[in-house]
């Protein structure tokens, strides 16, 4: 694993316009593959191209985004902090999300949510946070303490909006299905994810 390093930033900067040249479709896995990878970078100039130069791609490919690579490409922006690049990655994911047809699994919701700590509010979260509830709602199995936690913690920045409102109706149900303790973590996860909420119907269920 790489952490943020000059050397690190070195490649980013390289890669960024070898991504915007690349004249083949990227399909969906190597989406997920690409921005997965870019979890453990700092915010910086070199990110930020490379996150420009993403963001086209996604809206080019044709294929449906499954599951698994929704999860990982979300989850690969946690350390992303908000900037016209990231919106416009959040921008090209929301409807890759709505038109995914498969139920997502846990892991993949929680790593999603998880991947959105670091997104101020904006337009395009919002719209990933519409996407994102029904696709709560429509997941098949239980969802595990560790994924209750994360997909909390991952709300700590989302300002109070009919969108995040939807995703606590979602998780709500999905909370009391969970047949297993939560962890003391997974506990205080779920507990800082929600500092943003407004009293609502929605907040008092979860």
């Amino acid at each position: 694993r790489c952490s943020d390093s000059t050397e690190l930033k070195a490649v980013l900067a390289a890669i960024a316009p070898k991504i915007a040249q690349c004249s083949e479709p990227l399909k969906g896995q190597e989406i997920g593959n690409a921005l997965y990878g870019l979890q453990r970078c700092a915010d910086s100039t070199e990110l930020r191209a490379v996150l420009a130069a993403m963001a086209p791609k996604i809206l080019q490919c044709s294929e449906e985004l499954k599951g698994q690579p929704i999860g990982n490409a979300l989850y690969g922006l946690q350390r992303c902090a908000d900037s016209t690049e990231l919106r416009a990655v959040l921008a090209a994911m929301a409807p890759k999300i709505t038109q995914c047809s498969e139920p997502l699994k846990g892991l993949e919701i929680g790593s999603a949510l998880y991947g959105l700590q670091q997104c101020a509010e904006s337009p395009e979260l919002r719209a990933v946070l519409a996407a994102m509830a029904p696709k709560i709602d429509q997941c098949l199995e239980p969802l595990t303490g560790q994924t209750i936690g994360n997909s909390l913690y991952g709300l700590q920045r989302c300002a109070d909006t009919d969108e995040k409102r939807a995703v606590l109706a979602a998780m709500a149900p999905k909370i009391i299905q969970c047949s297993g303790p939560l962890k003391a973590q997974e506990v205080g996860n779920a507990f800082y994810g929600l500092q943003r909420c407004a009293s609502s119907t929605e907040l008092r269920a979860v």
